[in-house]
């Protein structure tokens, strides 16, 4: 059975945060650090600091619990710059049901 995780990335001064779900932590942490996507969000604002995480085994569970935590991290955290997987994941699914309605 495979395990996913939701895990919350953040930079030196603690003001960027990233959420995300995974089933390779590890890897995925990596990936971040090495800036395997150099124009991505968290190779923009340096994001290293693994802040938290938490495992499911269900990746709707983790999906939900990433919402949780954005949703938290947006209302407590209002000044800071923040980016989330499921957040950019809703935006392009959206921009493809448009796409079908249209054609």
């Amino acid at each position: 059975m495979k395990n996913y995780y939701v895990y919350i990335l953040t930079n030196y001064t603690n003001n960027v945060f990233y959420t995300g779900v995974t089933n390779n932590l590890q890897r995925r942490i990596l990936e971040h650090k090495t800036k395997v996507s150099p124009k991505s969000f968290s190779a923009k604002y340096k994001l290293y600091k693994l802040l938290w995480f938490e495992e499911f085994y269900s990746p709707l569970e983790a999906i939900a619990a990433e919402k949780k935590r954005t949703h938290y991290l947006k209302t407590y955290c209002p000044n800071s710059h923040f980016e989330s997987e499921a957040v950019e994941d809703e935006k392009s699914s959206a921009s493809v049901d448009k796409e079908k309605r249209r054609s």
